[in-house]
């Protein structure tokens, strides 16, 4: 083992193994952590936190505050966007989606429902230092609008033919599937468990759209069972019954799904079938995220990098024995592929595998801590301007006297063709044009580099 004597940043050569790791501290509480293991190829970016350092909060944040805005564009957006939206210290990104900004799973955000589970899978609940690694059910009821009470399918969701749902204020305008009826109540927020009083105020038949107000929800029928709404009337008196089952709710107000299970007590965990995910998605490759929790109660977010000729990614199996070999003794596989995403005060430090483009995605799991503002000191990205292609180059940070700035200050990103690691050292990968980018005091810089190929050699 060999640490550099800057005692803010660690460089590690695991001795048994080809991976480099460096780890960088970025608020207290908080250290980033990235793995290069030359053999696989493999690239590691993770973030571990101590959830009860003071003035940190983990929050499940939607992409946009809305999940259809009033435009009609997707709920979805950019990491980038969410962490500058949001001021995150760091984020990474959440649920499976089907391209608006639905998520898939459960979505609690403090407190309050955002998203019941459209099928049996794997979420993550916590409050504070207390996490629950669980695979919830929820089931809701409406009483008060007939004889018998009214079972509901979901919360927040476009509703197909023949489904009740209840619509929020964060759900935005949600478009509606006809025939249907709309009940509109003034109601307070709907909780994972609980029950809450509610007043019709008005209904209306075959609605193009739903849209609450803060202080209302909307009570959707559509298909076949928009008669049962068709009897309502205005000052009836209605209760809510919510029941999200698996998490103790009085120890948790935030929660995010995703799955499969990769650990439960220290055990790998092999529920990807169960959970109706695909051979395909569970034993190839693919870039991945995931969150998980030691025994001494650590966090772990994590992010593996794939599809490039640099970083393959991981099956489930290998991103289970990753989560293992960080401490973890629980944890859950997030929304992966091209959404896969770890960002850093603003930089996106993993890149997409989508051509280095960022995928929008419909939540995140957000981390806020009292860092203070950027600093305002001039400063300059040194690297050369023209690598070759197979060749590597540092890359540095100095200030206006210039003086070198601590690589352990200093987190490293790149996009084109070339990547670098927490060193500093720039990799080509391909010819052609690259991106440097470093964040270092909350400043975040870049320049362009060239990756050249050399001139062959006269024979």
């Amino acid at each position: 083992m060999r640490i550099a004597a800057n005692l803010c940043f660690a460089f590690i050569v695991a001795a048994a193994s080809p991976a480099q790791i460096w780890e960088k501290p970025l608020a207290p509480g908080v250290v980033y952590h990235m793995e290069w293991d030359a053999k696989t190829p493999r690239i590691i970016h993770a973030v571990r936190i101590s959830p009860k350092a003071p003035g940190l909060t983990l929050k499940s944040e939607l992409a946009k505050g809305v999940m259809f805005p009033t435009d009609s564009s997707s709920g979805c957006d950019t990491l980038s966007n969410i962490a500058k939206r949001t001021k995150a210290l760091v984020a990474i990104n959440g649920d499976f989606f089907p391209f608006t900004g639905d998520p898939l799973g459960v979505m609690v955000h403090d407190g309050v429902l955002y998203s019941t589970p459209l099928l049996s899978r794997s979420a993550v609940a916590w409050s504070g230092p207390d996490f629950t690694f669980a695979t919830p059910t929820w089931s809701g009821f409406v009483e008060g609008l007939g004889n018998t009470a009214l079972t509901l399918d979901g919360v927040d969701e476009a509703p197909p033919a023949d489904r009740m749902v209840l619509i929020t204020h964060v759900a935005g305008t949600v478009p509606l599937s006809k025939p249907n009826t709309v009940v509109t109540l003034k109601s307070g927020d709907v909780a994972p468990s609980g029950q809450v009083s509610a007043t019709v105020v008005s209904s209306a038949s075959d609605a193009a759209t739903a849209s609450a107000k803060e202080g209302e929800v909307i009570l959707v029928a559509t298909g076949t069972r928009a008669a049962s709404l068709a009897g309502a009337k205005a000052d009836a008196a209605v209760k809510i019954s919510t029941k999200l089952e698996g998490v103790d709710w009085s120890h948790a107000n935030q929660a995010v799904g995703g799955g499969p299970t990769l650990l439960r007590d220290g055990k790998v965990v092999n529920d990807w079938e169960a959970q109706k995910f695909k051979d395909a998605f569970a034993n190839k490759r693919h870039p991945r995220t995931a969150i998980g929790r030691t025994a001494d109660g650590q966090v772990w977010e994590v992010v593996v990098e794939g599809r490039t000729t640099f970083s393959a990614g991981a099956t489930l199996g290998e991103l289970s024995d990753i989560m293992k070999g960080l401490g973890c003794v629980d944890a859950i596989n997030l929304d992966g592929g091209g959404s896969s995403g770890l960002n850093l005060m603003g930089l996106t430090i993993s890149r997409p595998s989508e051509n280095g483009v960022e995928r929008p995605v419909a939540n995140a799991v957000v981390l806020s801590s009292p860092t203070g503002a950027a600093s305002t000191e001039s400063f300059t990205l040194k690297v050369a301007s023209d690598v070759p292609f197979g060749s590597n180059a540092y890359a540095t940070i100095v200030n206006a006297k210039g003086e070198t700035i601590p690589n352990g200050q200093v987190f490293w990103a790149a996009g084109g063709s070339a990547w670098i690691d927490q060193g500093g050292l720039v990799h080509g990968v391909a010819a052609g044009p690259a991106t440097v980018y470093a964040l270092v005091r909350g400043q975040i810089l870049r320049a362009r580099v060239t990756i050249a190929v050399a001139p062959k050699k006269a024979a």
